[in-house]
């Protein structure tokens, strides 16, 4: 009935209603095709269809003619209600009358004609997509239907076209496969292309999903596919084809393949210029069906009709002016071609890096849609980065990261608002930024896919726990943000710190926040080279307090760097090596901090030619810097211009001669460093001064505040400012003289004057009486003893025809001949003799003969002529009767063939060789699995130079030997020239100290040998610092107490579970679960620890693999209650840490006087209480004691009263009281000095101190 329709032709269609069904009309016979033509105006692509028809709604027909004329090819042919057609008709005008009705309604009775037979069937039900049911209720027998054609009807029933077929006689019915005849089975993509061109309806099999990917086919099947199909249920897949066309020119009904898919997926195709699809079909509303990007062939006119079909979906013309970036030569250009673009992309490999600000990132990407390059934002100072329109990220290559944020310490957002697909951005990661929340990570993670996502972790890692000043540093090592935790701010005293862990922790910093007090330091530089922003710890304080630091020269922060205005970030004085360029860099950065040049009028002079004219110029002065070779002779000069030439000075470079003087007095009130005007000089030379009484250094507060000296012959100076000079000076020799080391005897033998003087630094014989020391007469060992702290040595030691095999003299500076015209050492015609030491700095009257060395196979060539360049007139065997080296280039290979030797052959074959190479084009192997101790040891004896791959694993070794060896190198790269792992029984690792390991290769891989010494393994790491080395020691366990817990946590899992040096580790199963002891002894081969089961409810203590079990080593090995004195000083003499086992305690009451200097010798902790009463001991000395406990509360640890004949008890002046405490009573000692007494005093002030 409807005839009008009427919608103002300038009515306003949102955008988000432009879709294919906004408008539909259609089968609407009396709606004039002038209505008709003024909707499709108003919505160009919506289904509006012209069915206007002459023939709608009938009444009675009176004229057959008039009635056959009106309605013949009418498409909708319909009579007004009740109205019955009576008509007489012929074939012909049957035919014409319903040739193109396509929706009739009324009642037609054809009957009593002459028509035999339609030339068309009876009726014609062809591709129909969702026809279901056809019924004929009123047809009982087989004549019902005589004509019919029933096919390509996909959702129809077999059955139904079954039953059809019993009453029509004459019907052409097809039952419709689906998939294009394919059915439900598996074929490829090109079989069901083929199988489905030319259909009219392409539809997959039930519960099944039509996906086409057009990389597998060719253009022309996917087109011959798509040439005639009008209805197509089906996912096809476009993506970096060559194709140039896509027509589906009949196309008017499409659906999805899966939901959420798209119909259509065009993307990334070179070529393409056409995608034919009538802007009229009709797809499920709401749905996304087509994708469209990156075709930069296809034309705007092409994107604009395939929008008109799907205004809402993905259809993106591609025309950027950076579509296909080369490189990044020029960033300026860079940001001006690509700016606001939609579509940034790049050639493989191309990487945005660049120190960009806020607002030129936020620009580049304000218009991105899609983006293929690699972009890297780090250590920046962007609080936002906003990437509004973006859907689509790839990497620039395969494996590297899509986007990279990290280290940016001010970045509080990231967002991408149109990101909404779950792989709208492919391998990102973002990490380290301190105040980007994890809610921000968390969003990002949904569209992120392969990506690399991190929340930051305060305090480097640490987290919120506590943490000290050194774990912070040691945790910030390398790290790029250097931040504390909130209100917990951070005070470095790189005082505490070595250079090295200061700089490593400033290596990779590009945010600090922290205070760095560097005062007095030894430093020589401070570097930060990637920093770029910086904040006080707190308000007021400057980041960096540089002041006092005598060898400080560089100090490298970039100029560019930030911190919050206003604020004093740096302080920069009294820094005499500090460059003037520095200090203008550092005034650049904050030209209103506290940053000062240093300078003296003292500085620079080479020589002092006019004694008056120096005084002059350098008295009162803060520095008084030399040139090398500046010295200073100060005979002649008074006690008061000395004193006044030094009263203000602290830094010091120059060398002080003062001897024979008459001076009494010699204070340096402000020094804190004193350096060398050479290396063959000492700074200070004080000798013979007999009237000197006063000789200090008040500010010097470390070792190394004088780099060296000679003190000796001054005998009115106290031996405490001697020593105290000594703890002060580096390289210091100083000597209280005392004639044969205090042999009272007028007569000795050579065996009195070694052991007399062992451990002694100036050994000098009587003036009236010497004696020849032979190895006849004296072990090797006592030998060695007589010479380990020797700095000065007036002798004659005869080593001839022994069984010696080392003299070590390490800290000599001074070797006299007991008599002139002698050698001071002779060492000749020793079989076994390898190693003589001396410093190649010892002082000796050039025109003696001071050594005579030949006779000894076994010494290295290199050892001899390093001692020839020393002394070039002493006797080495040159024509001396001794025996003649051979030259490097003679030394005896091993004779190897080229060919594969296997390992025994191998062992035997070189076993006494110098030289074990192999063969070009062939490496040497040698597993100890395969080769004996024996074998192993006498193929290393004699070798001085090796190429192979040694592998001692799990074995039984006890020993490799390899004393001569120079040189070692890996067989092939990458591998381990010397493999030493997990051998519970080697002990001996012998190689020589002067090995030469060849620069960045890894040499050694020694690790889980728990008997090797750990100065062996500390060596050895120094020797080869990027080679796996490790000594296994405190499963982590930095700190003396913790928790059962941190120790089951530390070393679960571990094979050697061992103490650090002077730690110990105690277990007990009141505080630990029989889990945890099982975990912790799960793997452990080798344990050093004390496990205390007692009294518990455990039921199995399983140790699978345990080879070898140490006891804990509480209280100097003492493991019970009772002892005697004796057993005490024996087990704890020599140690560092003297304390004993839980529940025991150590007490000393009757000791001599050597026992007691030996148990104190190295203590730098005691926990004891010790009673020295009425003895005759003279001299206590603890020189390195720290720390003192006592063993019982309201007891003192020392006890010293009523010894008539002591006179000296001293300990370090590090010492540490501990306020509140007792730990010292001394009195009732008539003879101890008052100078003991107040410097105890000082050390201990509330202890119970007095004469």
């Amino acid at each position: 009935m409807l005839e009008v329709i009427r919608i103002p032709p300038a009515v306003n269609i949102p955008r988000i209603m432009k879709h294919p069904k906004t408008i539909v009309v259609g089968r609407n016979p009396l709606l004039l095709p002038s209505v008709i033509e003024e909707l499709k105006a108003i919505c160009p692509a919506c289904p509006i269809y012209d069915n206007y028809s002459r023939c709608s709604r009938l009444p009675a027909v009176g004229n057959i003619a008039n009635f056959i004329e009106q309605c013949a090819g009418q498409p909708i042919i319909t009579a007004n209600p009740g109205v019955e057609l009576n008509l007489e008709l012929n074939e012909d005008q049957l035919l014409a009358l319903f040739s193109d009705a396509i929706e009739v309604q009324m009642c037609i009775t054809v009957k009593r004609t002459s028509i035999r037979k339609l030339n068309k069937a009876g009726f014609t039900i062809t591709t129909n997509p969702y026809l279901e049911r056809i019924d004929f209720p009123s047809c009982v027998d087989k004549s019902c239907l005589q004509s019919g054609v029933i096919r390509g009807n996909p959702s129809l029933p077999k059955e139904r076209i079954d039953a059809i077929r019993q009453i029509c006689t004459d019907c052409i019915m097809e039952y419709d496969i689906p998939a294009c005849g394919l059915g439900n089975v598996k074929v490829s993509v090109r079989e069901i292309v083929n199988a489905c061109g030319g259909k009219e309806i392409i539809m997959p099999a039930e519960n099944a999903s039509l996906i086409i990917d057009a990389s597998q086919v060719t253009e022309l099947e996917l087109n011959r596919m798509c040439s005639k199909v009008f209805y197509m249920k089906a996912c096809i897949i476009m993506k970096g084809t060559n194709f140039k066309h896509l027509r589906c020119p009949n196309l008017q009904e499409f659906t999805h393949c899966q939901p959420g898919k798209p119909v259509f997926e065009i993307v990334g195709n070179n070529m393409l210029q056409e995608v034919a699809i009538p802007t009229n079909v009709v797809f499920p509303e709401g749905e996304k069906v087509l994708v469209v990007l990156r075709n930069p062939e296809l034309p705007p006119q092409a994107i604009a009709t395939l929008r008109k079909i799907c205004p809402y979906c993905e259809i993106v013309e591609f025309f950027s002016k950076c579509g296909n970036v080369d490189n990044i030569d020029n960033i300026d250009a860079f940001l001006k071609q690509c700016s606001g673009q939609s579509i940034i992309m790049g050639q493989p490999g191309l990487t945005l890096d660049a120190d960009l600000t806020e607002a030129q990132l936020n620009r580049l990407f304000s218009g991105a849609v899609e983006v293929q390059l690699c972009l890297i934002v780090r250590s920046s100072a962007v609080e936002r980065l906003i990437f509004p329109k973006l859907q689509r990220w790839t990497p620039c290559a395969p494996g590297k990261a899509s986007i990279t944020i990290a280290s940016n310490p001010n970045l509080k957002e990231v967002a991408f608002p149109a990101c909404l697909r779950e792989d709208c951005i492919t391998n990102g990661v973002i990490y380290n930024n301190p105040l980007l929340l994890q809610l921000q990570i968390e969003i990002i993670k949904e569209f992120c896919t392969n990506c690399r996502l991190e929340v930051y972790v305060p305090a480097c890692g640490l987290g919120v726990r506590k943490y000290t000043v050194r774990q912070f540093v040691k945790a910030c090592s390398g790290k790029e943000i250097i931040k504390p935790l909130m209100d917990s701010p951070l005070i470095i005293d790189a005082r505490q710190f070595t250079e090295e862990e200061i700089n490593e922790m400033c290596s990779r910093a590009v945010y600090l926040e922290a205070c760095v007090i560097m005062n007095g330091t030894p430093f020589n530089s401070l570097r930060c080279p990637h920093l770029r922003q910086m904040a006080s710890c707190k308000p007021g304080k400057p980041v960096f307090y540089l002041t006092d630091n005598s060898e400080l020269e560089v100090v490298e922060i970039p100029t560019s760097v930030t911190f919050p205005k206003k604020e004093k970030v740096l302080v920069v004085r009294r820094n005499p090596k500090l460059p003037m360029a520095v200090i203008a860099s550092l005034k650049k950065i904050c030209t209103y901090c506290d940053i000062q040049y240093f300078s003296s009028k003292c500085i620079g002079m080479s020589a002092v030619n006019d004694v008056t004219d120096f005084l002059s110029r350098c008295t009162g002065e803060p520095m008084i810097i030399g040139e090398p070779g500046l010295v200073l002779d100060a005979k002649g000069l008074t006690e008061l211009q000395l004193n006044k030439l030094f009263a203000n000075v602290y830094h010091l470079q120059m060398c002080l001669v003062l001897n024979g003087t008459q001076i009494r007095k010699l204070v340096f009130p402000e020094l804190v460093k004193w350096k060398s005007c050479s290396h063959d000089k000492p700074a200070v030379a004080v000798v013979d001064n007999l009237q000197l009484r006063e000789f200090r250094f008040p500010s010097c507060r470390v070792t190394g505040c004088i780099e060296s000296g000679f003190v000796k012959g001054n005998r009115r100076l106290p031996l405490a400012q001697v020593k105290q000079f000594g703890e002060w000076c580096t390289n210091c020799v100083f000597e209280t003289y005392v004639p044969a080391c205090g042999i009272p005897k007028a007569r000795y033998t050579a065996k009195e004057f070694v052991r007399a003087c062992a451990g002694k630094e100036v050994i000098r014989p009587r003036d009236d009486y010497f004696v020849t020391i032979d190895s006849s007469e004296v072990t090797e060992d006592e030998m060695n003893r007589f010479c380990s702290a020797a700095v000065v040595m007036q002798v004659c030691i005869v080593i001839s025809q022994s069984s010696y095999k080392k003299l070590r003299c390490p800290h000599l500076r001074e070797l006299i001949p007991c008599k002139p015209g002698r050698p001071a050492i002779t060492i000749t015609q020793n079989s076994q003799f390898e190693l003589f030491y001396i410093p190649q700095d010892v002082e000796f009257l050039q025109s003696e003969s001071i050594v005579e060395i030949w006779g000894n196979p076994q010494m290295q060539l290199e050892v001899i002529e390093s001692l020839r360049r020393w002394c070039p007139k002493c006797n080495f065997g040159d024509g001396g009767g001794g025996k003649v080296l051979r030259h490097p280039k003679q030394l005896l290979n091993c004779m190897l063939e080229p060919r594969v030797y296997d390992d025994s052959e191998l062992a035997s074959t070189c076993a006494g060789s110098e030289v074990i190479k192999p063969q070009k084009g062939f490496y040497l192997r040698l597993s100890s699995d395969l080769v004996t101790e024996a074998e192993m040891n006498a193929m290393c004896a004699k070798a001085v130079y090796m190429e192979i791959c040694i592998t001692i694993r799990g074995s039984n070794y006890k020993s490799l030997r390899c004393s001569y060896l120079r040189e070692i190198r890996p067989c092939l790269p990458g591998h381990a020239a010397l493999t030493v792992v997990d051998n519970i029984h080697l002990v001996d690792l012998i190689l020589p100290k002067s090995i030469v390991v060849p620069e960045g290769v890894n040499v050694f891989e020694i690790y889980e040998n728990p008997h090797i010494s750990i100065e062996v393994i500390e060596w050895l790491k120094t020797k080869c610092e990027q080679c796996k080395i490790t000594a296994n020691l405190g499963c982590d366990l930095e700190r003396r107490t913790y928790t059962d817990k941190e120790v089951v946590n530390a070393c679960a899992g571990k094979r050697i579970i061992r103490p650090a040096k002077g730690f110990m580790l105690w277990l007990k199963s009141q505080t630990t679960t029989e889990a945890q002891i099982n975990a912790l002894c799960a793997k452990a081969v080798f344990m050093e620890i004390c496990i205390d089961i007692t009294n518990s409810n455990f039921k199995q203590l399983n140790c699978p693999y345990l080879k070898e079990l140490v006891p804990c080593k509480p209280g100097c090995l003492l493991g019970k209650q009772t002892y005697s004195d004796d057993e005490l000083i024996e087990a704890c003499s020599g140690k560092k840490v003297i304390k004993p086992a839980e529940g025991f305690m150590l007490t000393l009451r009757k000791a001599t006087e050597e026992q007691i200097n030996a148990l104190c010798s190295e203590a730098i902790f005691m926990k004891i209480c010790i009673d020295i009463s009425h003895s005759n001991i003279r001299n206590i000395r603890c020189p390195h004691l720290r720390e003192l406990q006592s063993c019982l509360p309201d007891r003192p640890a020392i006890r010293i009263v009523d010894n008539d004949h002591l006179r000296t008890f001293a300990i370090s002046n590090t010492f540490i009281h501990q306020r509140g405490t007792k730990l010292i009573e001394i009195h009732g000692n008539r003879r101890l000095s008052t100078r003991s007494i107040e410097t105890l005093k000082q050390l201990c002030p509330e202890c119970d101190i007095r004469h």
